[in-house]
């Protein structure tokens, strides 16, 4: 199962008031209702070639604190691997 699904069916039962999450979780961001905020890194729009200081600063902070996400980028500016979900498992 994919994370989104997986994550959406155990909604009701979060007791955070803030998620943090990855890009792929952008779309929950429009989702009204949920119990917590999901503060996702931003992205840049089309054409854009740098985020402003706050957008840098915020999509700092939230990969930081995405334990799992920060050590498969850390494996890959390391080695060099190109699809570090791979070796996720």
């Amino acid at each position: 199962m994919n994370d989104g699904p997986a994550l959406e069916q155990v909604i009701p039962a979060l007791l955070y008031e803030e998620l943090y999450a990855d890009k792929a979780y952008e779309y929950l961001k429009r989702r009204e209702g949920l119990p917590f905020t999901i503060l996702t890194p931003v992205k840049k729009q089309a054409g854009q070639q740098h985020l402003d200081a706050t957008d840098a600063w915020l999509s700092r902070a939230v990969s930081q604190v995405q334990p799992i996400e920060s050590i498969f980028n850390w494996i890959e500016e390391k080695t060099g691997i190109e699809i570090a979900s791979k070796v996720r498992s």
